[in-house]
């Protein structure tokens, strides 16, 4: 409820009369072979679809929204522009739904044998692709709600999550060596090898969408459109220090040196399609068994 006599605005939050806890349809399978000469070779696949998930919204948006010229110069009206809200009294309000959308797979293959003089090996590849509509992994719904990237954050796209894996390498190598009925040593050596994190070209405590997001999305510019998105610096006596054309070039030479952002020239950044390096270990581990009596 909202007290008239209160003199300043408030937020509140609620959830969907409708509202169920997630829950997931999943399905695995797998098949184990073993040759003649004693190698092991594993195929496993598992599916899960989304039933519910959740959804968050903030209801107290005006939906009238505008668009910037940049996107409506191709038909498409894809990031809106809202102004005002539904009741002034209210700073935000928050509201918790559900959605069906969102899915995740993988495929992994495995290949192991164990020798007979106590060496052993194991080395597995998985591929896996995940994506959702929002996480959901923090604490509150307008923080869930600030920090989930979209062009329209009342109605997301479905995107990468921040758990996609899709490429991991993992590989093992042992040898137990027995010296006598009294001690026996164990040496090991895992290794493993997975692509980076996923995180989003965009921006940070900004977004051109004039809501109370903390985080939005970038539209890149077409080829020869940079120039149009920057405004000369002056130094105090007014003389121009760099033209628009010197930054449009620079950043021309920054997103032409980025895979992804040259790919989506004249379009928006997406969620979680830009990877970090990958992330590689390695761990040793000896262990010595002593037996008395």
């Amino acid at each position: 409820m909202v007290n008239d006599r209160n003199a300043g605005t408030t937020q509140i939050d609620v959830i969907d009369n409708e509202f169920v806890m997630p829950s997931v349809l999943r399905g695995s399978i797998a098949v184990d072979y073993t040759d003649q000469h004693g190698f092991k070779y594993t195929l496993e696949g598992m599916y899960t679809k989304v039933i519910k998930d959740v959804m968050f919204r903030q209801v107290n948006l005006k939906d009238i929204p505008v668009y910037y010229a940049y996107d409506t110069a191709s038909g498409l009206r894809r990031q809106p522009i809202f102004s005002g809200s539904v009741d002034p009294r209210l700073a935000n309000a928050y509201e918790l739904s559900n959605t069906t959308k969102g899915y995740r797979y993988s495929i992994t293959g495995q290949m192991s044998r164990q020798f007979a003089g106590g060496f052993g090996f194991s080395a597995a590849y998985t591929y896996g692709m995940s994506k959702d509509i929002s996480n959901g992994i923090r604490n509150s719904m307008e923080s869930n709600w600030q920090l989930n990237q979209a062009l329209n954050p009342n109605n997301p796209d479905l995107a990468y999550s921040n758990f996609d894996i899709r490429h991991r390498i993992v590989a093992t190598v042992s040898y137990a060596k027995k010296w006598n009925e009294r001690f026996t040593s164990h040496f090991s050596l895992l290794v493993t090898a997975q692509s980076g994190s996923p995180f989003t070209y965009g921006f940070v405590n900004f977004t051109p969408q004039n809501t109370p997001q903390q985080i939005g999305l970038a539209y890149i510019p077409a080829k020869g459109e940079s120039v149009r998105f920057f405004a000369p610096i002056l130094a105090g006596d007014g003389t121009v220090l760099v033209s628009p054309q010197e930054q449009a070039a620079a950043f021309d030479r920054f997103i032409d040196g980025d895979k992804y952002l040259r790919s989506r020239r004249g379009n928006f950044t997406e969620r979680n399609t830009g990877r970090t390096p990958w992330n590689n270990n390695a761990d040793f581990h000896f262990a010595q068994d002593f037996h008395f009596g």
